[in-house]
């Protein structure tokens, strides 16, 4: 399990995203608000690239998760 952590996170090491991650864990996030703050951050089609490597992130430690309790 920690080989594969390690290789998530070294695989995304170097690479930050145009938006902070932590807004998606307060309790009153929402999608309008969250849209609204980084539009001029960047570009939308950066921020969905930015969104889609989150979530590609996301599922690789769901994957690792699932396999840790599996074993």
């Amino acid at each position: 399990m920690l080989e594969s952590q390690s290789k998530h996170s070294s695989e995304y090491s170097g690479e930050s995203l145009c938006f902070d991650k932590n807004e998606f864990l307060k309790a009153n996030f929402w999608v309008d608000d969250f849209l609204h703050k980084n539009r001029n951050v960047s570009s939308l089609e950066l921020l969905r690239d930015n969104l889609n490597l989150y979530l590609k992130r996301l599922r690789g430690s769901m994957i690792d998760l699932i396999i840790e309790c599996k074993t």
